[in-house]
């Protein structure tokens, strides 16, 4: 069984230095501190992460805000007496702007996402991503993402693309209230593509949680677990009807599945593990199957090499955060997800996991999992 551990090390500064093993970014980020505070606990520490995971596409994190919190209560583990808990928190990232606050979405090797639309700051619905691309990357991009739009015309499993431009330096000076440094930094983006606003990260839900911020601690009830489960085997739905259609997501980790707030069962996939200029070739023209009818595969199955590799992993990393995420609600909410339920549920998941990779009719387990979520209370 291949492995669900990435492999980050930590950016401070201009250096780059330690290898963190672990699940997610976040406990990444904990491990870090552990580490830059082992010799002053009261001191805080600003360093964002990069993922060096074998074929991944360099992603960097951040960046987290990182102190030893001390506890009320010291506790004993494996012989040792703890005094101390790491704590990794996101930095805040936003500029006010005429119309609004511009927020910092995600940052990385890929580009920089920022909602509002950069265009139309008064409109909270829409983002923009800059990113740098050749006119003959930008025309394939934009290829690839008319097809997921094609394949997925209603925007149910994937954040559509609404547009996209050419931007130039002249573009990110008329930006308001942005500092000139900031915008220095941004000038080597020359395209920007408008996306429907997806909502939190799953991963970003999961920090909330941890955090014990209320707004979202509120937020856990029996009707929202069953709307973010709903949410959660739609997702599965939609990363078959791709790879049905020969395009595998190959980068399912919990910061690329994203949800709304207010409606967590329309749950989405954005950035599809695909980086300038690795953008692959659309397979299989056919029809999509019915997302709520019986789903059989009848068609030959995409030839990728890694891309499907990827996925293979990709799928074990999204079912691990999506385990992370119950242990967050049941941790810290007054409203946990029955013990049998949940055991169900993520062992169907697993079986899910395998038939979408083996290309199996998906519609018997469907149901299965319909009917443990109407039994949630």
């Amino acid at each position: 069984m291949l492995s669900s551990k990435r492999h980050f090390t930590v950016i401070s500064g201009n250096k780059e230095h330690g290898i963190y093993t672990s699940l997610t970014p976040s406990s990444a980020a904990r491990k870090a501190v552990s580490k830059l505070c082992a010799d002053n606990k009261n001191k805080k520490v600003e360093f964002s992460i990069r993922e060096t995971t074998q074929l991944s596409n360099k992603k960097i994190y951040g960046p987290y805000i990182g102190y030893m919190q001390k506890l009320d209560k010291p506790i004993e583990l494996k012989g040792r007496v703890i005094r101390y808990k790491p704590i990794a928190k996101l930095k805040k990232k936003s500029r006010k702007m005429k119309g609004g606050v511009i927020e910092i979405l995600g940052e990385g090797q890929e580009g920089i996402v920022l909602r509002p639309n950069i265009n139309n700051p008064g409109n909270s619905d829409t983002v923009s991503k800059l990113i740098t691309a050749t006119p003959e990357q930008a025309r394939e991009l934009i290829a690839f993402e008319e097809a997921l739009n094609r394949i997925d015309e209603a925007g149910r499993y994937h954040v559509k693309m609404l547009g996209y431009r050419e931007i130039s330096s002249e573009n990110i000076n008329k930006i308001p209230n942005i500092n000139q440094n900031r915008k220095n930094e941004m000038k080597k983006y020359n395209f920007k593509i408008t996306y429907q606003y997806g909502g939190i990260s799953i991963e970003k839900f999961k920090l909330k949680l941890e955090e014990q911020e209320k707004k979202y601690v509120d937020l856990i009830n029996p009707q929202f677990i069953q709307a973010l489960l709903r949410g959660i085997l739609n997702c599965f739905l939609g990363i078959y009807v791709f790879y049905y259609r020969g395009i595998p997501h190959s980068d399912l980790h919990a910061d690329n599945i994203v949800f709304l707030l207010e409606n967590p069962e329309k749950m989405r996939m954005i950035d599809f593990g695909i980086f300038l200029p690795n953008i692959p070739k659309i397979f299989n023209s056919g029809p999509d199957p019915a997302p709520n009818s019986s789903i059989s595969a009848n068609s030959s199955a995409p030839n990728s090499g890694n891309l499907i590799k990827k996925m293979k992993n990709s799928l074990i990393d999204f079912v691990a955060g999506i385990k992370e995420l119950f242990i967050q609600i049941n941790r810290f909410t007054t409203s946990p997800i029955n013990k049998q339920i949940l055991t169900d549920f993520l062992t169907i998941l697993d079986t899910v996991k395998r038939q979408i990779l083996s290309r199996e009719d998906l519609d018997s387990n469907r149901v299965k999992m319909e009917s443990l979520i109407a039994k949630i209370q």
